[in-house]
């Protein structure tokens, strides 16, 4: 009896909304279905560092020995590379790899300064640097945290250091500057006091703090009028105001020209060294160019301020390196020469060595060895050699009565690949009089960072793929097809006719081949024996005729290993013979040749697939410019166009694939637009110079792929640019533009323009061409509302399409709406808050859907994709005291009557009826992208691939998305087609994800998807601060490894 009411129970619950408690309650009783296993690669990126240059720098790259005052200094202990990146996060590298130890983000406060004290790293963020945390250095784990409220004022924030913040003391008493005039004590962790001056905020600024004999120094300036002068106030431990100081002496810039040289006593600074005659003082450059120094401990500090000038020309600015407790730092001179200058322990100001070296991008660094010892680096790049140079003064060295000496090293530099050298910094181990070991690691213009030891290169990270701006998944051609397939300088060593070989060829004609050649080489061998002498010729030759004539083989290469055990290096801008003779696609098609870019004008080439990544090729598009005296130019690529897949029949050879690449470069006040085609798996320049092909004097519009009728004689498929003066045609060869002239009768392009302040869609056609330039004639145009800006413009997609309609339960045909003239226009008004979607015809302009979005949080972003018949739109709304709600609308398009569909005109009166299907879903997720699935036959049904705002990938099944879901209980015709009851909420399942819950891809802003030669499988590659390269199964998972692998460039 209990059973059967148990039954009933569950029976009627089951009606019920999913919302509701009892359906809640059968869920849980349902056994859930073990997830998918999981299949991918995650590449792991710090992204590039941040530098300051400057009187102090708070977020400089630097070596940090993870060392307590308590541990003896020659003790066994870790050192990691602690640097700041411009995604605002701060992260640790090993130096022995550059594998990442440890990465915290700090997204919703700017990164302020981090300061290195004894193992623990103090994090300032936030406006003012009012968030103030610890961590431990080792493992980046967060030991304490304040957030502070720093008193407002009317204070000029231009002339506060980053903006006015300091870290001073040790572990366990930190007094802490935030905000350039608030004073923290921290003791253990825990919040003692705070201070600030009492009055005239608005003309004081702090910028340094200086712990020297139980008192704290707070050091800045005052402002009389328009000049800023010296202050220092003086505290106890106790937070009481003991003194003030001023300094009738004025500090060109304030406060943030002021540099420190507490002379901390430190236990591996050897007493020596330690302040005797004097005590903790502070440096600046005066207005005539003089540098002053000030000892702040004194009773009358102005008393003991000190002058002095340069050896020869004029200094120009302060450096700090590092090295405030042993008194030196850099003054750079007007000639590009520099000098350090050093405040002894009796407070005396002295130069110790001159640079003689004109260098205009020189950069400094200072270090102390494990003796206490000083150490002053300068690092520049000589462009008539291309080498940069490592000078390193030893401060501490004496050569008879001279205090000082030089060593150094020279090694090549590829300043046109990488850019100009940002920051450096480097440690020392003496080991001799006059030998030590030194690590040297700087960052980059493009992003890389690179660690060199004693002059040789240990490691190359480019960590400007973190932010991959386009990527492109180009397939890798068949090993069968020989290396000609792979590379055009292996054209006389293609195959004749290699489809023919594969496919069309029959059975006796390909044992008639392989007995042709079989006799071939056997008479080769005759007549190689004939000509050589001796047995090791003989070999020689045989091994050769048989490698000749066997079967191709991919050779036994080992690309460049990425684990976190062996060295990394940066790639070359043209693959090896070795490398190339590895590229052949993997027997389900996983493996890619991976195109990506970076902001910076760097192009990359990654052989992809689900266990590795290897970085084979690399290039600048146009280089950094003259490196001596700057001007490195704009460049920013727009669009990566496929031009000639892998494997394509050219003159009955197999010819290697093509790809062009068009960036806007900006030289001066010059813009154009350029072209530069290349060959995706080796990296080389195709076609005219390295600087690439101008199609536009300024900037294109746009760039559209034109019909696939359109090509070269060398099977390229050809592309357009909206330029001023009509659309250019590339490649500009004869053959291209005529068979483009014999077809604009009947090709049409609708753009987005703006006239007279208003957004407006046109629809164009060719004119007569003048060489490679259509002239565009107007023809229709749609003008949006006023405030209406265009989000995106998507074309019909040009995938393989297996079925052009959909069987439904009575037996009868829905047509999809499959007009290759179709495009989709996002627009939004700000002002309205509102998403409007149009789907036209590009040949007459008429609007075949419209759909109207109110009361959108625009900042959240708008997403579209469109494939086939299907567009989806993602979108959050925003109601006044609520939480934002997700949402994603499905839109499918049918033909209303199919009649005589392959004889009709968009250009007939009422030639083509839509129905629109729709449906709105909501989200348990925020999205940051969206794609649609892709295979090679079109066969499998397409799915969407999102990625949350929970840094993951999902895949959403297209059944869940299907727009012609019915309300209510699906009807006998409905479930036979197989749909279920339209559900608006998208269930969170855990077995949509393509990534595991302990694998989190931050910031993913980039998402793309390419076929696979597995017609059930899908390649996604995402791109955020890391990468991630997965699989996946519209139509269920294939049996493959359950695994996801980790490594680095």
């Amino acid at each position: 009896m209990l059973l059967r009411l148990f039954v009933c129970f569950a029976l009627l619950a089951a009606l019920l909304p999913q919302h509701w408690g009892a359906h809640a309650f059968l869920q849980f009783l349902t056994p859930k279905k073990t997830p998918p296993p999981l299949v991918g690669h995650v590449t792991p990126y710090i992204g590039p560092l941040r530098s300051d240059h400057g009187a102090e720098r708070f977020v400089h790259p630097r070596f940090q020995r993870f060392l307590r005052a308590d541990q003896h200094v020659q003790e066994k202990t870790a050192t990691a590379i602690i640097g700041v990146t411009e995604s605002n996060h701060v992260a640790a590298l090993n130096p022995r790899d550059g594998g990442v130890v440890w990465r915290r983000a700090f997204l919703q406060h700017e990164i302020q300064g981090v300061f290195a004290m004894e193992d623990e790293t103090i994090v300032l963020s936030g406006e003012g640097g009012e968030q103030i945390e610890g961590t431990l250095g080792r493992q980046g784990a967060s030991l304490w945290r304040h957030n502070t409220t720093n008193r407002s004022s009317s204070l000029d924030r231009s002339h506060l250091a980053y903006p006015g913040v300091d870290v001073a003391g040790h572990v366990r008493e930190t007094f802490v500057l935030t905000n350039g005039h608030d004073i923290h004590r921290i003791h253990s962790g825990s919040y003692i006091w705070h201070w600030a001056p009492d009055a005239d905020l608005d003309r004081v600024q702090l910028s340094r703090l200086i712990v020297y004999n139980e008192r704290v120094f707070a050091v800045g300036a005052y402002r009389r009028k328009s000049v800023w002068e010296p202050r220092i106030y003086v505290l106890s431990m106790q937070g009481e105001l003991l003194n003030v100081h001023d300094v009738p002496d004025e500090v060109p810039g304030g406060a943030s020209n002021i540099l420190a040289l507490p002379f901390t006593k430190k236990a591996h600074i050897p007493a020596e060294f330690h302040a005797r005659g004097g005590g903790p003082h502070i440096a600046w450059l005066g207005k005539d160019q003089r540098v002053r120094t000030l000892q702040v401990d004194a009773l009358a500090p102005k008393d003991t301020l000190q002058k002095t000038k340069a050896r020869a020309s004029h200094f120009s600015r302060l450096e700090d390196v590092g090295l405030g407790d042993r008194g030196f730092f850099v003054a750079v001179r007007n000639d590009a020469k520099a000098e350090v200058l050093h405040v002894d322990e009796q407070g005396n100001m002295r130069s110790a060595h001159e640079f003689e070296e004109i260098a205009v991008d020189a950069v400094y660094d200072g270090t102390l060895d494990r003796n206490g010892h000083a150490y002053v680096l300068r690092l520049q790049f000589t462009d008539v050699q291309h080498m940069l140079n490592q000078h390193i003064f030893w401060a501490d060295a004496y050569t008879g009565e001279h205090r000082g000496q030089i060593t150094g090293y020279s090694f090549q530099y590829d300043h046109d690949l990488h850019g100009r050298v940002q920051s450096a910094s480097f440690e020392v181990n003496k080991i001799g009089e006059a030998r030590a070991a030194s690590r040297l690691i700087f960052h980059t213009a493009s992003g890389a960072v690179i660690q060199v030891q004693d002059g040789a290169y240990q490691w190359v990270l480019e960590e400007g793929l973190a932010n991959t701006q386009h990527a492109l998944m180009v397939n890798m051609p068949d090993s069968a097809l020989g290396l000609a397939a792979v590379s055009s300088a292996h054209e006389r060593d293609a195959h004749a006719a290699p489809l023919a070989e594969l496919e069309r060829e029959s059975v006796f004609q390909r044992v008639v081949r392989h007995l042709h050649e079989l006799v071939v080489g056997i008479l080769r061998i005759f007549i190689d024996i004939h000509a050589a002498s001796g047995l090791d010729k003989l070999v020689a030759m045989l091994t050769e005729a048989r490698q000749s004539n066997a079967p191709r083989q991919l050779q036994t290469y080992t690309p460049l290993q990425l684990s976190k055990h062996t060295p990394k290096s940066g790639a070359p801008r043209v693959v090896s013979n070795d490398t190339a003779a590895t590229l052949f696609h993997d027997r389900f098609g996983f493996r890619k040749m991976l195109v990506a870019t970076t902001p910076y004008g760097k192009v990359y080439g990654i052989d992809q697939d689900l266990t590795t990544s290897t970085l084979v090729w690399a290039r600048s598009l146009v280089g950094f410019g003259d490196a001596v005296h700057g001007g490195a130019p704009r460049v920013n690529i727009t669009h990566l166009i496929p031009l000639r897949a892998a494997g394509v029949v050219v003159d009955g050879k197999a010819a290697p694939p093509v790809m062009a690449i068009v960036a806007q470069i900006t030289q001066g006040r010059e813009t154009d637009t350029r072209v530069f085609e290349l060959n995706p798996l080796t990296g080389e320049v195709l076609r005219a110079s390295d600087d690439g092909i101008a199609i536009c004097n300024g900037l294109a519009s746009e760039v559209v792929q034109l019909p696939p009728l359109v090509r070269t004689a060398e099977e390229l498929h050809a592309f357009g640019a909206f330029c001023s003066h009509g659309l250019v045609v590339y490649p500009p060869d004869a053959q291209t533009i005529a068979s483009l002239d014999a077809l604009r009768d009947v090709f049409y392009l609708a753009r987005p323009v703006e006239e007279h302040g208003r957004a407006m869609v046109r629809g164009n056609q060719l004119g007569a061409p003048h060489q490679a330039v259509f002239p565009l004639h107007p023809l229709w145009h749609l003008t949006l509302a006023a405030g209406e800006e265009v989000v995106s413009v998507l074309d019909a997609s040009r995938d393989h399409i297996a079925s052009l309609g959909r069987v439904l339960g009575d037996r009868s045909v829905l047509y999809k709406y499959l007009n290759p003239h179709a495009r989709v226009i996002t627009t939004r008004t700000p002002a309205s808050q509102a998403v409007d979607v149009y789907i036209l015809d590009a040949v007459s302009g008429a609007v075949h859907y419209h759909m109207h979005v109110p009361d959108v949080a625009l900042e959240d972003g708008v997403h579209t994709t469109f494939t086939e018949n299907w567009i989806t739109l993602a979108y959050a709304t925003s109601e006044p005291g609520e939480s934002l709600l997700r949402r994603l609308v499905s839109v499918e398009l049918f033909e209303d009557d199919r009649g005589q569909a392959q004889n009709t005109s968009s250009l007939a009166r009422g030639a083509q009826t839509v129905s629109a299907y729709a449906h709105a879903f909501l989200l348990p997720y925020g999205l940051r992208a969206m794609a649609t699935t892709r295979t090679t036959l079109g066969v499998t049904t397409k799915s969407l691939v999102v990625a949350t705002d929970r840094d993951n990938l999902v895949l959403i099944p297209r059944r869940m998305l299907d727009a012609r879901q019915p309300y209510g209980k699906p009807s006998q015709a409905d479930m036979e087609e197989g749909l279920f009851p339209y559900t608006p909420m998208i269930p969170d399942e855990s077995q949509w994800s393509l990534t595991h819950a302990y694998f989190r891809i931050p910031g993913i802003r980039l998402l793309e998807t390419a076929p696979a030669l597995l017609e059930s499988s899908s390649m996604v590659f995402a791109a955020g601060i890391d990468w991630i390269y997965t699989v996946a199964s519209p139509s269920g998972h294939s049996s493959s490894p359950s695994s996801v692998s980790v490594s680095g460039f």
